[in-house]
């Protein structure tokens, strides 16, 4: 309705209102990024015909007494339209390449998440489990999520190190990275040893949101670490005895 006003309807015989041509060029802009292919086309065929049609009639901006000024008008018109419509399909192109591309990263992140083995987890800064990964959640003896998520990690911790487990949190929070072992108690009441590495996730402008932190259980290399102190001081002990041994025999 705007074009054909501006053609049809605009009898302007001083040709005054030639400025008022640049009034459709956003539109074809906004009917490009708002419908697409479809919207960009349509948003420069109509136009163009409309003002084909006008200047035909020797109406618009574009019927001028030099007949030949006025062709070359129409096909600068005609020009813009179409390099506008040009610019703006590459964009949406672009924009839309982009799209997939984050998209596919977005999904291939999801699943190495998703079957990594090991525990990934977003923390809050009061410890709070923002989210958790499938192997986490086997790790805690959790069936669901929802038994997990949303409540406070330092609650399945041995209370011997949730003072430590906290000041991890907080280091992080203020920009530091960290690494604890601690000793859970999963909700099947099964006691694991677990070792994390802790870092800060930060937004857009540099603030520290959450936690990232890598876990994997270290419950069978801590059960092994024991029992190798167990044989070094079983071994201990008897060196203590044959050396008690031996001043004995000595002494008599």
């Amino acid at each position: 309705s705007l074009s054909w006003g501006i053609f049809i309807l605009n009898n302007d015989a001083q040709q005054l209102s030639s400025p008022l041509v640049f009034v459709i060029l956003p539109l074809v802009v906004w009917s490009a990024m708002r419908f697409g292919i479809m919207g960009s086309s349509l948003g420069v065929l109509l136009p163009a015909c409309i003002a084909a049609v006008a200047t035909s009639l020797g109406l618009g901006p574009f019927s001028l007494a030099d007949i030949h000024q006025g062709l070359l008008f129409l096909w600068l018109f005609f020009v813009t339209l179409v390099l506008i419509n040009l610019m703006v399909a590459a964009l949406q192109a672009a924009r839309h390449r982009s799209t997939i591309a984050l998209q596919q990263s977005e999904r291939e992140l999801r699943t190495i998440i998703a079957t990594e083995p090991e525990c990934v987890k977003l923390l809050a800064k009061d410890g709070t489990v923002l989210q958790m990964n499938p192997a986490g959640l086997r790790m805690l003896g959790a069936d669901t999520p929802e038994q997990i998520i949303g409540s406070k990690a330092q609650g399945i911790i041995a209370p011997q190190y949730r003072h430590a487990f906290l000041a991890l949190i907080q280091r992080v929070f203020e920009g530091e990275s960290g690494h604890l072992e601690f000793e859970v108690i999963g909700l099947k009441d099964v006691h694991r040893w677990l070792e994390t590495y802790e870092v800060p996730m930060r937004d857009d402008q540099g603030n520290i949101t959450s936690v990232l932190g890598v876990t994997r259980d270290i419950t069978e290399r801590k059960a092994n670490e024991t029992k190798i102190q167990r044989l070094i001081d079983l071994y201990a002990t008897l060196n203590l005895c044959n050396q008690a041994i031996l001043r004995c025999n000595n002494e008599t």
